[in-house]
């Protein structure tokens, strides 16, 4: 009778009732009204198939049409234009882009996936989200905000990147791209992709190359300190100046990437292969780094391999498996090094590697139509060798840790290396109920459990509220956790102060902190969206986060003993202190076709503010300026389309008190697809500008610890243009 009762509950009368008409996105993009774009199908918000208007979180959908028609080339430029989301770019020395989402900062704190499978560093090694992220062959991305570990576990903390590739049907033949732009940069692509019978097979491989620009040139103020060096050949050396190589201003940046996909009847395998090469001194202090590739550079690999299958049952209550395998792997070229001020000005190396082998497997239950059950779980074997001090020698991968024979400079002190292996375990479960026909409730939870750090529940829940046509609303609430990753539980870097060989008094060392615990995020929501037309939209968020436990660092001022040698500096990470953030976005968006002209509008101003709290300090968000405006117009006639985008950011402080003028970036894109009107082989010219007004405009550091290591704020990008060609057959 309990039974019964329960399956009454969870089967509404008006369960039989007709579903919907689905949103006609198969259009051509000008045709697709924005009621249309609203109601396309975005599965990584709850890991079933659910409309961007009913997914139980705030969701964002980028189409392959937008990709193409806004110019964006990486990941970085389509964040770049999502409420939100704030970036700088060379904002830390070994990252390109850094990201700030909803005042949370860092590319550590949000999950990206590829095709549905985590694809972040398996060491905790920060990605830039650029031309390693390429989108040539991407058919849409789905940006989840707000944290999601509920469904995904580890790091899925302030928001979700899920970047879903083209496949063999998708690409029904071959295109080869070719571009190149200022300051000798190229970007070069071929993809062919085809289906035979119910097998597909697509392959995508890119080479870009940029020298990037010479930013003594554009902001000489900045890079005074530079011009000094060339002169003198000295750095700064802990206050005393030293030699170091004379090497002239070279800082190129160098991405391969090949991408195989094979779609078998529903088994689906596709394996991920890259690198990218470029010099580690992008946000550092102009007098204590060597700005040349002939001085230091890092070149990183990473690889993936995936596997996913799905089975789904017949019948009016189908039951769908997923299971998915995969391993994810990076690695450092052991030529890879600094030379800078904690190398003495000397060439070192760095090494590091790490794998994230993972078994996955998902089932959804559609218990009836108004009720769908989500259960999984994931068991995942983390090893590697997180990020090395700095060594006099190459890494040899072929030896074991203790036969190195690496000692730290001037002493016979072997170096500590500090090899890892973690397993995880995950499990999650989910319900979705929709108890009247304008209602949907979303419940779940997911649990974790780590060796290394102990265990976490997170749980999530949301009511969707659709009371008549023109409105929606929602109101999410969800917690997530962020693990300590390998690199910041182990990384370990400095120096000895030696007068000779073997009389070494003293030093700086950051040490490795093996009790970090997770940081733990809360987040609440609210959402409506209006539509006054099809083609006309209004939506209003609001959200509140509160985040505890943060990662810092100690120390650093303080003197104690390290491997024999006294009075070192010793500085430490440590969970304190908490940070809230709160704001909110107002947009708007218009679509007007009209014969052969199609125009689409978009504006969204944010407000962003909250403040960091520590035992000591107490400061305002240091990497979210608190109002954007972000907004642009695309105009399409017959083949031609341009798209001009406007981001504006008002004024910061960073937690040194550094001023980050307010900026106004406009970027244009320019397309003309099918030149000569071909039906065989079409051919597609293009061009994208970005800073067109050439501003002078910066963006806080990453990292600012106020030690004098980095810049007091970035210098970013001057006007660039690149136009490229596309012959398809």
């Amino acid at each position: 009778m309990t039974t019964m009762i329960v399956w009454m509950m969870l089967t509404p009368a008006y369960a039989d009732d007709p579903e919907p008409e689905p949103a006609d996105t198969t259009s051509p993009y000008e045709q697709m009204s924005l009621a249309d774009l609203l109601n396309a199908p975005v599965t990584t918000a709850t890991r079933n198939e659910r409309s961007v208007a009913e997914a139980p979180a705030t969701v964002y959908l980028v189409t392959e049409d937008m990709i193409r028609y806004r110019g964006y080339e990486t990941l970085i430029d389509v964040l770049r234009d999502i409420p939100e989301i704030q970036i700088g770019l060379r904002t830390t020395e070994e990252t390109g882009a850094w990201v700030t989402m909803r005042g949370i900062s860092g590319n550590d704190q949000f999950l990206v996936l590829r095709d549905g499978l985590r694809a972040d560093s398996p060491t905790g090694q920060t990605d830039a989200l650029l031309q390693l992220w390429s989108l040539f062959d991407v058919k849409r991305i789905e940006i989840i905000l707000g944290p999601a570990s509920a469904l995904y576990g580890a790091d899925a903390f302030a928001g979700i990147i899920n970047v879903i590739s083209k496949d063999g049907s998708d690409m029904q033949g071959a295109a080869i791209t070719g571009s190149y732009g200022m300051f000798n940069t190229t970007h070069d692509s071929v993809m062919w992709g085809d289906n035979f019978g119910d097998i597909g097979v697509s392959v995508a491989v890119q080479a870009y190359h940029s020298d990037d620009p010479f930013f003594p040139k554009y902001y000489p103020k900045d890079y005074a300190k530079y011009f000094d060096y060339r002169e003198t050949g000295k750095l700064n050396l802990f206050g005393t100046p030293a030699d170091a190589p004379n090497l002239p201003w070279s800082m190129p940046y160098d991405v391969g990437t090949v991408h195989a996909k094979a779609n078998i009847y529903d088994l689906d395998i596709s394996y991920f292969g890259g690198y990218e090469r470029f010099v580690p001194a992008w946000s550092s202090a102009v007098d204590e780094t060597v700005h040349s590739d002939k001085g230091d550079f890092y070149r990183i690999f990473r690889d993936q391999f995936l596997a996913h299958h799905r089975y789904e049952t017949l019948g009016e209550h189908p039951i769908s498996f997923d299971t998915t395998i995969g391993r994810t792997s990076d690695w450092f070229d052991p030529q890879s090094g600094y030379n800078n001020i904690f190398t003495n000005y000397e060439r070192s190396y760095k090494y590091s590697y790490g794998t994230d082998v993972t078994t996955q497997e998902a089932l959804t239950f559609s218990i009836s139509k108004a009720v769908t059950l989500t259960t999984g779980f994931s068991y995942d074997v983390l090893s590697g060798l997180p990020k090395t001090q700095d060594l006099l020698a190459p890494y040899d991968p072929q030896k074991p840790t203790d036969s190195q024979g690496q000692f730290y400079e001037n002493t016979t002190i072997p170096v500590q290396f500090y090899p890892i292996e973690d397993k995880l375990i995950g499990g999650t479960g989910q319900l979705q109920v929709q108890p009247v026909p304008w209602m949907e409730i979303t419940v779940g939870s997911r649990y974790d459990q780590s060796r290394r750090y102990g265990s976490t529940v997170n749980p999530r829940g949301s009511v969707v509220l659709h009371p008549a046509d023109p409105l929606t609303f929602k109101l999410p609430y969800g917690e997530a956790f962020l693990a300590p990753t390998l690199f910041a539980s182990y990384q370990h870097y400095g120096t000895y102060y030696c007068n000779a060989p073997g009389d070494c008094d003293g030093g700086f060392f950051h040490v490795p902190t093996l009790d970090l615990q997770p940081e733990k995020l809360r987040t609440g929501e609210f959402l409506t969206t209006i539509e006054w037309t099809r083609d006309v939209l209004t939506s209003v968020s609001a959200y509140y986060t509160h985040l505890t436990n943060q990662f810092d660092f100690e120390g650093g001022d303080t003197t104690g003993s390290f491997l024999g040698i006294p009075d070192v500096e010793l500085q430490t990470g440590i969970n304190r202190g908490s940070l809230t953030a709160y704001g909110g976005t107002l947009k708007t968006e218009a679509h007007v076709h009209a014969g052969a002209v199609d125009l689409r509008f978009d504006a969204a101003y944010t407000y962003t503010n909250g403040d960091i709290e520590g035992d000591v300090v107490k400061n305002a968000l240091s990497n979210a300026a608190p109002h954007t405006v972000k907004a642009g117009v695309g105009f399409l006639l017959n083949r031609l389309s341009i798209t001009p985008r406007l981001v504006y950011a008002s004024k910061l402080y960073t937690t040194q008190s550094n001023i980050v003028p307010a900026t106004s970036l406009l970027n244009v894109a320019v397309r003309y697809e099918n030149l000569f009107g071909s039906v065989k082989a079409p051919i597609d010219l293009y061009a994208t500008a970005t800073n067109v007004l050439n501003q002078r405009y910066y963006a806080p550091p990453a990292i600012d610890l106020g030690g004098g290591d980095t810049m007091p704020i970035i210098p970013q990008d001057p006007f660039r243009v690149n136009g490229g060609i596309t012959l398809k057959f």
